[in-house]
């Protein structure tokens, strides 16, 4: 079962400059496409260059950041960021 989610995001600094988004949640993962950008294994207009997943029990962002590599350029980890790990200020 996948659930999809369309909506479009402006330039911080220029409004008029807009992306379509696409937001595909699954049970694996959820992907994230933006117009204009895509992975090197997915043909234009289809490629999903952000991922984040559940791996071994650790949520990570997965990130194609260059077109022409088969590999992700960056896996980052958020165990760090779990509520759990907060450290309350004395």
């Amino acid at each position: 079962m996948s659930e999809n989610i369309q909506g479009t995001i402006y330039d911080v600094y220029d409004e008029d400059k807009a992306h379509a988004v696409n937001v595909e949640v699954t049970s694996s993962g959820i992907s994230i496409s933006v117009e204009g950008y895509g992975d090197s294994c997915s043909n234009d207009g289809s490629g999903f260059p952000i991922l984040i997943e559940v791996c071994e029990g650790d949520l990570r962002v997965v990130l194609w950041d260059d077109i022409n590599k088969h590999d992700p350029g960056h896996v980052i980890s958020l165990a760090g960021a779990k509520e759990s790990k907060r450290v309350e200020e004395v």
